[in-house]
């Protein structure tokens, strides 16, 4: 698992998404502007690279794999778009639900007919927070209610959903 962030120019952290296993990331020359954005392994992770003039080379050697590129590029416009829709269309409590369902299934926690799940990730608040696009203190009430409710608790990395259902419906549009 992999934790994408930007930094501000002021220095401040958002994190913006996880990655599993397989994910590719990564900036793209002569499309992406010099961002501050910086990757972070939260576990034990094998990662590889290729430097932008060898990408280059392959995808003139290899034109089958652009159709792969372009694919995993749409995907990327997709999950980002999407991120927005939910800023503008759910509320916090939703946006949080999501970003723990989310969560869940990178873990391969969410079981098939099974209504609870548990995982542990190195994540705080604030990165929650980041990835549901709200603050800190603002996760944390939230995620005291969810507790409260019975729904989900996160204590130190650790995730229980206690009610895989109940977390799902939350995730409705306002």
């Amino acid at each position: 698992m992999v934790k994408i962030s930007a930094l501000s120019e002021g220095g401040r952290e958002l994190a913006m998404e996880i990655l599993a296993a397989g994910d590719i990331f990564g900036s793209i020359p002569h499309v992406e502007s010099g961002s501050a954005a910086y990757a972070e392994a939260v576990e034990k992770s094998l990662v590889s690279s290729i430097d932008c003039s060898s990408f280059a080379s392959l995808l003139t050697r290899k034109p089958e794999l652009c159709e792969v590129f372009v694919r995993l590029l749409g995907e990327k416009v997709a999950r980002t778009q999407k991120k927005l829709e939910d800023v503008v269309f759910l509320d916090v409590q939703g946006r949080l639900a999501k970003v723990l369902l989310e969560l869940a299934k990178k873990t391969g926690a969410l079981k098939e007919g099974i209504n609870q799940a548990e995982f542990s990730i190195s994540l705080t608040h604030k990165d929650l927070g980041g990835m549901a696009a709200t603050t800190r203190e603002t996760t944390t009430a939230v995620l005291n209610r969810f507790k409260k409710s019975g729904i989900a608790e996160v204590e130190r990395g650790h995730v229980k959903i206690y009610d895989v259902q109940k977390l799902k419906s939350l995730v409705v549009e306002i």
